[in-house]
């Protein structure tokens, strides 16, 4: 169905995530983790890094299952401008891909796999969720990762066409994005608000805001 956005206040929403058919409620982020009992604090910090297997010999592992996500690593660790990586050059990445590709040691198809191959030690080094990495990280396991390089994507919702409800459909997505509910998601989970005005509601804890990828700084 198509959105009323005289229902859904679309102030403080980033406009790319503004649509006739769907908005953005949630971003999350595809970053690189590795092992600090393996890597200490000296561990592969960029994409270039991770393709580099001379200077960061270990084991690997890189998303089988979200292509856009695993080109646009691909193309960042090319060298390819942050600003410059959209759209992707397909054949480029691809290219950038073989060159790392016989030394990925899986390819995973889920968050769960991910967090799993990293906290078992089965991988030194990963492309990862920033929620999983989060969680990981949390919970004691010897990591780290930072936002640096990470890819921004972003979770929208859409009411479906012919729905019974549409109208209060249309009310409660109003709801998930407004920013006193927005401010709510960091609290549980470390996916990123996607209205900017959830920071200025004074719910989200100063010390959670470095941990969220759509925060102001």
């Amino acid at each position: 169905e198509k959105l009323d956005y005289n229902v859904i206040d679309k102030s403080g929403i980033n406009p790319k995530l503004v649509h006739d058919d769907w908005v953005g409620i949630s971003y999350t982020s595809v970053v690189l983790i590795y092992r600090t009992d393996v890597f200490g604090d000296k561990g592969p910090k960029t994409w270039a890094d991770f393709w580099d297997v001379q200077k960061f010999p270990g084991r690997r592992a890189l998303s089988g299952s979200q292509a856009t996500e695993t080109l646009s690593v691909a193309a960042l660790a090319k060298g390819i401008p942050i600003d410059k990586v959209y759209p992707v050059d397909i054949d480029g990445a691809l290219q950038s891909v073989d060159k790392v590709k016989g030394h990925i040691d899986a390819w995973w198809t889920s968050g769960a796999q991910a967090m799993q191959l990293v906290k078992d030690g089965e991988v030194d080094m990963a492309s990862i969720w920033n929620g999983r990495a989060g969680t990981l990280k949390k919970s004691g396991a010897p990591v780290s990762f930072s936002f640096d390089q990470g890819v921004l994507t972003a979770d929208c919702m859409v009411i479906p066409k012919g729905s019974k409800n549409k109208d209060l459909a249309m009310k409660a997505l109003a709801k998930f994005v407004s920013p006193d509910l927005q401010a709510n998601l960091p609290l549980y989970v470390d996916n990123g608000p996607a209205n900017e005005k959830a920071f200025e509601t004074g719910k989200i804890p100063p010390e959670r805001i470095k941990d969220i990828n759509s925060a102001p700084e």
